[in-house]
């Protein structure tokens, strides 16, 4: 039987990852979503792209060496009168090597910085990208799951209507029934029946949502107890929670990251008019034999060496960086506005679910209760049909209370792990460890089984396995 309580689930996640042998169980299935899914792979693709970007920023603190040759055939023929033709062949070649650093330039250090909280963004990128798949294919199996029960209480309504349908249809032909209360049971198997044909439709969508989170076509084969222990969560956990957001959450995050790129992105095109100091070595040397040359050396060898260091101060460049400023000091403000705003939504998310969880909470006490309340009505009505002191409506509609509640009571206990899962992944705690814990503690069953509708209802009762 599984029991825990909200508080437990992130004691949970920190123990051993908890394996079960069956294929398709809850935390085989959001594994293989995690080793499988495409939006992961192209998540660690660009983490991976991000990482060069980091490196090629790098690169611009090193120093630049260039080096180039050259070699240069000549032939001149020149007709003089009078006097003889002059005639020239020389060659000349040789080669440069020129070293150049930058001392001083404040714009590469802040572009560096922004390239690693790129990195930064990229890697919560990737991590929230994983814990939105793990949530994606947690929600979706128990959405199958959930589908499964509704069909189980439908298909045990569907039984109900038909035994009605044949007993009205006997009092039909025994004349003791008006045939109107024949249409009435023929109305309501109909829309039981459309309603189990709608039910397999929904199935169907999401089995395929979870082959695609799988990459694979998952059956589940498990599913939670009917008698799971839930419980609320206080005001002093939710201001714990409240205080974990800022440090965990990862819009917030990712948006803080955001905002200080943007800082550096300003400080970058402030640095603009700051000046930049440089420095460079060049080597050359030249060989020739060039005969007629008038300019000494007009043969032989020469070399030169030079040293460099240039101190570069920007004035006026027509007012193009004075307007970058402004722009880049407009985007730092919507920056701010577009974390503060994260912030503001992130906190709301996680009331909400809070507020979720506690109204699950109080919904499956007081469903439990109607369930109760329901059968017995029922089954007073059914009786009180039969000795001829309730109209058919009358039983129909204490049929279709019992079967609701039913449905009702299954949807609030999947919602609330939805919604428990839904906080973790809020504070950036879903992993996988945390839902192998919630499988090892799920039950094998069998959906081709349908148990008897008063062992279905006595398992919600009473506890325990139906």
């Amino acid at each position: 039987m599984l029991k825990f309580v909200i508080t437990k689930l992130i004691l949970l996640s920190q123990l051993g990852y908890v394996q079960q042998s069956y294929a398709d169980s809850l935390a085989s299935v959001v594994e293989q979503a995690v080793n499988n899914n495409l939006e992961i792979a192209s998540a660690q693709a660009g983490l991976e792209a991000s990482e060069y970007d980091k490196s090629i920023s790098l690169t611009e603190f090193f120093p630049s060496l260039s080096a180039s040759a050259n070699t240069t055939w000549n032939e001149s023929n020149t007709e003089q009168d009078p006097g003889p033709d002059i005639e020239n062949e020389y060659n000349e070649h040789g080669y440069q090597i020129t070293l150049n650093q930058r001392l001083f330039d404040l714009g590469r250090l802040f572009r560096y910085s922004q390239a690693r909280q790129e990195y930064t963004i990229e890697q919560l990128k990737f991590e929230q990208t994983r814990q939105e798949i793990i949530s994606s294919a947690f929600n979706n199996y128990l959405e199958i799951l959930q589908l499964y029960t509704r069909r189980l209480a439908t298909e045990h309504e569907l039984d109900s209507s038909n035994t009605l349908l044949q007993q009205v249809s006997k009092n039909v032909e025994a004349g003791n029934t008006p045939r109107s209360s024949l249409y009435e049971a023929q109305a309501k198997v109909g829309s039981v029946s459309t309603l189990l044909v709608d039910l397999q439709k929904r199935i169907d969508i999401a089995i395929a949502k979870l082959q695609k989170d799988a990459g694979y076509r998952a059956s589940p084969t498990y599913d939670i107890d009917p008698s799971i222990l839930i419980s609320e969560i206080d005001q002093a956990t939710l201001s714990i929670y409240l205080n974990q957001l800022r440090d965990s959450n990862f819009d917030i995050l990712i948006a803080y990251q955001t905002l200080q790129k943007s800082k550096s992105s300003l400080s970058e095109t402030r640095s603009k008019f700051s000046p930049t100091i440089s420095a460079g070595i060049n080597y050359s040397y030249t060989d020739t034999n060039n005969a007629s040359s008038t300019v000494l050396p007009a043969t032989g060898d020469s070399d030169n060496t030079s040293y460099r260091v240039t101190l570069n101060l920007p004035i006026l460049i027509g007012g193009e960086r004075f307007f970058e400023a402004k722009k880049a000091k407009h985007l730092v403000q919507q920056s701010q506005l577009d974390f503060d705003n994260t912030y503001q939504q992130a906190e709301l998310d996680l009331k909400q679910a809070v507020l979720e969880v506690n109204a699950n909470v109080k919904s499956a006490i007081l469903l439990k209760q109607n369930v109760q309340a329901n059968k017995e009505s029922f089954k007073g009505q059914k009786r009180a049909y039969e000795l001829g002191e309730r109209t058919l409506s009358d039983v129909l509609s204490a049929e279709k209370l019992l079967f609701d509640s039913l449905r009702a009571f299954f949807d609030t206990q999947y919602n609330y792990l939805k919604n428990v899962v839904e906080i973790q992944s809020l504070l950036g705690n879903l992993s996988l460890k945390m839902v192998a814990n919630i499988s090892a503690r799920m039950r094998q069953y069998d959906w081709r089984q349908r148990p008897e509708l008063d062992s279905l209802i006595r398992s919600i009762e009473q506890g325990g396995d139906v």
